[in-house]
């Protein structure tokens, strides 16, 4: 085993993807709070806790008096173990070492503190202190094929001890839990004594699916004893558990293939077999699925050496199963209308099924394995301390984007939609675009299309942003004050104490999802329904709209050794667009990343490149007009689907691209937020913030120990008179123009803060 960095930092630029290399140890040598947002963690590698450290190095936590030395905070973030990533407790050694000091500072591995929207899978918890997990604030919490093993081996049975065995605390939405090594756990976990504390386990507010398995008959525990036991002790206390309980036993735990759905393997190598006339195949039952966000892949390998992916969508997204249905059979027409009509490197679909009505039993999609390598292994985002690739290299891959470009720009319907097949033919039906599906938006009433005109499909995303804005979570959006960039700051400890001081500024009062904030963003909203109605951003073919891919970024970017892309995956949320939308130059390394200005001449240089000789220069010269004005269109389309960490500044762009840069903002949102139609929405709209003393408790669970930062993060909060902009104008006012959170004020508070401490 190695052992890396003392001190991990796990703090990280929005979007950005965290990697934890397999086979290697990282000791929590010191607290470890990463503040992160719209974060992915591939913990491949494990975390082992140093204990004569954390005795004396941890974060208390109010409830039952626990320590933990690993606290995440944030919105919107991912963790995937992929089987091999988890924590060592050491639960038995810190048995040994504090046995019978049973009160003050009882650990805990992992804690979630003040998060939401956060998915963990194929995570382990291996011989916890005491509790495995716990959460506090925390709301749409998804935990999936996470493995706990109990119990301190030197606790002597029937002793009066609270050994290491209970799981999870206060766990909200859904929860998945496989308990392995169940020796003791059957003994420990559920042993109904009265004279025990911790007779309870699990600790549940909604609903709770126990996957119990691997249960030894050596032990004299057969599954209909061990089935008594567990039903006992979950109705020993029932005012704790919700009436919705299922659980279900196994002798032998199910392969690692399996870990996503249940499905007929036998069937799936039948029907791959076939698709290639009878060329024999096998599919390892112990391969644990890749995963993305919304799908997840497995590899086939036939008799020849040749690999397939078979693909299927995940049933616990935050996207019912219907949508990922219709994605999936959109994406699968998609890509084989793509090869149909011309040579963009993209995979091929050999079958595809978007029902589970099948001999399989799951949607899927049987397709070509990706040639080379995902774009991400060499580009890395701002502040990477990894080498990436340099500005030539990366020029190459945006001429040929490029060129690219141009191809799509000739695959054209005469409706704005995404592509559907029925009976071999090709038909555009319902937009399932970004912005009309993610974020929750599929559940919004709004038209849908297929749309005949740029007018309605712009209309529609307007109408999504402010159905957004009212009645769904707005997570880190704070209109006035956007996510520090990594970009604008010299260090990453500068970067790391803005985005501290951004997290400090929005926690108080819950400003994210407050009226205030939401109100914001309608105003910005109604703004832009005016402005799209009366942009200037003509198309070259005008009546017929182009194919879009919509996540362009380097995850999805493969090539070979030379750079040379060899194919585009992840065609989910496609559709037949507006060509200014196409014409934008991709966001890299990933979708919301603005490249810079030569990149973007690259961008140019290679659409002009694929262009046939026999267009005229006027038209050539029309295209290049359109694609130089594309970051119009790019700011544009980002705003409406709220994939940003800086809306303000990108309506700032197009507010002023349209109305001139006469044109005061700032103004004209101090008059709006001031005008009677905006009060009165802002007072229906305030019904439904959070109380006022949870938003207090809240704040004080947040600012704990942090007494000069809950200052700060108050007197901003004074300044920017936050509750005080949505009312009549004959209120005294500080301030007479709009406030608006940049990296010059978190630069200044910075150094306020050093000189107050170089001066102490």
């Amino acid at each position: 085993m190695s052992q890396t960095s003392s001190k991990p930092s796990m703090n990280a630029a929005m979007g950005a993807q965290l990697l934890f290399p397999k086979d290697q140890s990282y000791w929590i040598a010191s607290r470890l709070n990463p503040v992160i947002n719209v974060v992915v963690i591939e913990l491949h590698g494990k975390f082992s806790d140093d204990l004569d450290y954390w005795r004396n190095n941890s974060y208390p936590i109010a409830f039952q008096n626990h320590h933990a030395g690993f606290i995440i905070t944030g919105h919107n973030i991912k963790i995937d173990g992929y089987g091999t990533g988890g924590i060592d407790g050491n639960g038995n050694v810190w048995y040994t070492a504090e046995k019978g000091n049973t009160q003050p500072g009882r650990p805990m591995p992992f804690v979630f503190w003040n998060v939401s929207n956060v998915n963990v899978d194929n995570f382990y918890i291996k011989d916890p202190q005491l509790w495995s997990l716990n959460i506090m604030n925390g709301t749409n919490m998804r935990f999936n094929n996470i493995h706990a093993n109990t119990t301190a081996v030197d606790a002597p049975y029937g002793e009066n001890w609270v050994q290491n065995s209970d799981g999870f605390g206060k766990i909200v939405n859904e929860l998945w839990i496989d308990f392995s090594k169940l020796m003791r756990l059957a003994r420990v976990l559920f042993h109904p004594c009265p004279a025990r504390k911790y007779t309870r386990a699990i600790i549940l507010t909604l609903t709770m699916w126990c996957w119990i398995r691997r249960i030894p008959r050596r032990q004299g525990l057969d599954p209909a004893s061990i089935r008594r036991m567990v039903l006992s002790a979950l109705f020993l206390n029932p005012c704790f558990f919700p009436p919705r309980i299922s659980i279900e036993m196994s002798l032998s735990p199910k392969p690692d293939i399996f870990t996503y759905a249940d499905f007929d393997l036998q069937a799936l190598c039948r029907q791959a077999s076939a698709l290639r006339q009878g060329v024999p195949c096998a599919c390892d039952p112990d391969q644990r699925p890749a995963s993305g966000s919304f799908n997840w892949a497995i590899f086939i390998s036939f008799e020849d050496r040749v690999r397939w992916v078979f693909r299927s969508p995940h049933d616990r997204t935050f996207m019912p199963m219907e949508m990922g249905k219709k994605l999936l059979a959109s994406e699968a027409a998609t890509l084989r209308y793509i090869r149909a009509h011309g040579d963009i490197p993209v995979p091929e679909v050999y079958d595809y099924c978007a029902s589970s009505d099948n001999d399989i039993g799951i949607p899927f999609i049987f397709m070509s394995e990706a040639p080379g390598w995902p774009l991400s292994k060499v580009w890395k985002p701002a502040g990477s301390l990894q080498p990436g690739l340099d500005t030539v290299g990366k020029a190459k891959i945006l001429s040929q984007l490029g060129c690219i470009t141009w191809k799509l720009s000739q695959l054209r319907f005469d409706k704005i939609g995404s592509l559907f097949e029925e009976d071999e033919s090709f038909d555009i039906k319902e937009c399932l675009s970004r912005g009309h599906m993610l974020h929750g938006r599929y559940s919004l009433e709004i038209p849908r299309g297929p749309f005949t005109s740029e007018a309605e499909f712009y209309d529609s995303l307007v109408s999504a942003l402010l159905e957004h804005a009212e009645i769904l979570q707005l997570s880190h959006h704070c209109f006035v004050a956007p996510v520090p960039s990594r970009d604008d700051y010299q260090s990453r400890k500068e970067y790391e104490s803005a985005v501290n001081l951004w997290n400090d500024f929005v926690t108080v009062g819950r400003k994210t999802d407050s009226a205030v904030n939401r109100l914001d963003y309608i105003i910005a909203g109604d703004a832009l329904r005016d402005i799209v109605r009366k942009l200037e951003l003509p198309a070259i073919n005008s009546g017929t709209f182009s194919l879009y891919h919509p996540d362009l970024s380097v995850n999805n970017i493969y090539v070979d050794d030379d750079y040379n892309i060899t194919c585009l995956i992840d065609w989910a949320f496609s559709s037949f667009i507006p060509e200014s939308m196409l014409l934008a130059t991709p966001g890299l390394p990933q979708y919301r990343n603005e490249i810079s200005s030569e990149l973007h001449i690259s961008f140019i240089d290679g659409f002009i490149a694929a262009m046939p000789r026999s267009i005229g220069e006027r038209e050539i010269h029309r295209y290049r007009e359109s694609l130089e004005r594309g970051q119009v269109s790019w700011r544009l389309s980002r705003l409406l689907n709220l994939d940003s960490i800086d809306d303000y500044t990108l309506f700032a762009t197009v507010w002023h691209f349209a109305r001139g840069l006469e044109q005061d903002l700032g103004q004209f949102f101090l008059q709006q937020r001031r005008s009677p139609p905006y009060i009165g929405l802002y007072k229906e709209v305030q019904q439904e913030d959070q109380p006022l003393s949870k938003i207090e408790k809240d704040e004080k669970d947040y600012f704990r120990n942090k007494d000069l930062r809950n200052t700060i993060a108050k007197k901003l909060t004074l300044v920017s008179e936050w509750k005080a902009q949505y009312t009549v104008n004959h209120q005294p006012r500080l301030r007479k123009d709009m406030f608006v959170a940049s990296p010059k004020l978190w630069k200044w508070i910075q150094r306020f803060v050093q000189d107050r401490e170089d001066m102490s």
